[in-house]
């Protein structure tokens, strides 16, 4: 669709591909990779975490400063989980609207740990328009980064 916004990244980590698989595919640890989280909920195999993206933080637009945090929560679940291969999907909402984000990890063994391969799909819904294209992308890769960040320091931890 138009208003889906493809990422796309590769991560290397010295951690083995059991430990990734482990923080992975654990909606808890996974929840604590991203920023600001308000609640989180395990039930029926499924997460629900609520988090907000402070747009200070992750915008550099001023012409948007009365919006000071978009509040997101999202319904989690794992579409595929193989050894070395997983997709998650969200669905939830922000802004009154729909959004929608897929994510797929490939785990590869390589000398000195892991190299992860990832790609992201996210329907930003109207909070595309509240904000604008450039202005998603921008903030969507700051907080790729900030939960690529998250992750390096959560799978290492073990």
């Amino acid at each position: 669709k138009m208003t889906d916004l493809r990422y796309s990244g590769e991560v290397k980590s010295e951690s083995s591909v059991e430990s990734i698989m482990r923080f992975v595919t654990s909606p808890e640890r996974l929840a604590s990779a991203f920023p600001d989280v308000r609640s989180f909920e395990l039930k029926d195999g499924s997460s629900r975490i609520r988090f907000s993206i402070d747009l200070s933080r992750f915008s550099n637009r001023k012409d948007i400063s009365h919006i000071a945090a978009l509040t997101a929560t999202l319904n989690l679940s794992y579409e595929t989980v193989e050894e070395r291969h997983v997709v998650i999907v969200g669905k939830g909402r922000s802004a009154g609207s729909a959004i929608s984000v897929r994510v797929e990890l490939k785990l590869e063994e390589v000398p000195g740990g892991t190299s992860v391969r990832w790609n992201a799909t996210v329907n930003p819904g109207i909070v595309l328009r509240l904000v604008g294209r450039d202005e998603i992308s921008s903030i969507s890769e700051k907080f790729i980064n900030h939960l690529i960040e998250e992750f390096r320091k959560g799978v290492s931890a073990g």
